[in-house]
């Protein structure tokens, strides 16, 4: 059997990167995968990733203007040189504004890869500004479309709102605002898109990065009948359940968009990272079906042009 691993953020409690995982594993279902530990990186066991027949970056906000995988950029070297397996890039956003903010080293560790397969159309065309870089550059939308929600039994409508916030500081918005505490900035928006529900679930997807569970119990009171899920209740067969349920998602978070949008219920999204941004810009244009039959195509040809 096949080995491929894979280097994204998980293991640290954040649900949108598990379903990210649940999505690598649905596209290599025929592999082995071997999740890369990153405790250490960017001190990698490059033994055991070589040891692999493929290696994966993705998906998420992985490439930023300085560096690879880590926002931080002070220690950083080229240390995908150090990987010698055949590698591609599948699902991962341009944490950038613009193509100008994307350093050279950057540009020069990429073409590294075979295949650069990218989440939303403002990436792709950052990335093929860069003449070495544009005939490996695809659209590859997010790799949480594999996840298996189909086994959500369907459910009747309830008059229920999904919420599901996170909380940040000091971040510069897509209008060019800069925030610090965005839930407390934006309680008057959220109770403006909750009214006329009878009941407002909020769920808390992220536990490292942000304490989800704390900011829906902050944000709770704009809803007129709140209930606050745990975070060991979060699953993805008991969340795409309830969201198919709901009349409206209202997501904080870019993979509470993501399932809304997958599972055909309307959602609407404040927009602290241009991910969200970017992200629905790009699958306006799309059907689900037609994401999901992309993504297994864009699949394919990635592994053919990289193996």
């Amino acid at each position: 059997m096949k080995r491929v691993a894979v280097l994204g953020w998980f293991n640290h409690g954040n649900f949108g990167d598990e379903l990210i995982l649940a999505g690598v594993k649905q596209l290599f279902r025929d592999w082995q995968v071997y999740v890369v530990p990153d405790y250490a990186f960017p001190k990698l066991d490059y033994k055991a990733i070589n040891n692999c027949d493929l290696f994966v970056l993705g998906g998420g906000e992985l490439i930023h203007p300085h560096s690879l995988y880590s926002k931080t950029s002070m220690w950083y070297k080229h240390w995908i040189r150090n990987v010698t397996v055949p590698k591609m890039v599948l699902g991962c956003g341009v944490n950038a504004d613009d193509a100008t903010q994307v350093n050279r080293k950057v540009a020069e560790d990429l073409k590294e890869f075979s295949y650069i397969g990218l989440r939303d159309s403002a990436s792709v065309k950052m990335l093929k500004t860069f003449p070495r870089l544009k005939s490996k550059v695809h659209l590859t939308h997010d790799l949480a479309f594999s996840a298996p929600v189909e086994d959500a039994e369907p459910e009747a409508k309830g008059n229920i709102a999904v919420v599901v916030p996170t909380d940040r500081a000091t971040r510069r918005f897509d209008n060019g605002i800069t925030e610090t505490n965005l839930a407390d900035h934006t309680r008057k928006w959220l109770t403006q898109q909750l009214s006329g529900y009878s009941a407002s679930m909020f769920l808390p997807f992220g536990v490292e990065d942000n304490n989800d569970e704390a900011t829906c119990k902050a944000l709770a009171g704009c809803a007129v009948n709140s209930f606050v899920w745990r975070r060991y209740q979060v699953n993805l067969r008991d969340v795409a359940k309830l969201i198919r349920q709901a009349q409206v998602t209202v997501a904080y978070r870019l993979h509470g968009l993501i399932l809304s949008f997958m599972l055909g219920v309307p959602y609407a999204f404040y927009p602290y990272h241009h991910k969200l941004t970017r992200t629905h810009e790009t699958l306006k244009d799309y059907t689900v079906d037609e994401v999901r039959v992309q993504q297994r195509v864009r699949s394919k040809e990635a592994l053919k042009l990289t193996l």
